[in-house]
């Protein structure tokens, strides 16, 4: 059997996501990001959730509260 392309393992990693990663983030005091409906969104570990816009440069700019 050949080793997994990096793109088949971040295929498999997507596909049998358990949220786990993200829960251990938000425990440890970090947010997450994700897509919804086509927009991105910042949970914050306090359950907050905003819409946001990342720049190029990774700047995050807030859109609006959820």
């Amino acid at each position: 059997m050949q080793p997994m392309s990096q793109y088949q393992e971040i295929e498999r990693a997507i596909v049998y996501d358990d949220g786990q990663a993200a829960r251990e983030h938000l425990e440890a005091g970090r947010p997450i990001y994700f897509i919804r409906n086509g927009q991105i969104i910042k949970k914050l570990p306090d359950g907050r959730e905003q819409i946001v816009d990342i720049s190029d440069s990774g700047v995050v700019r807030i859109i609006q509260d959820l």
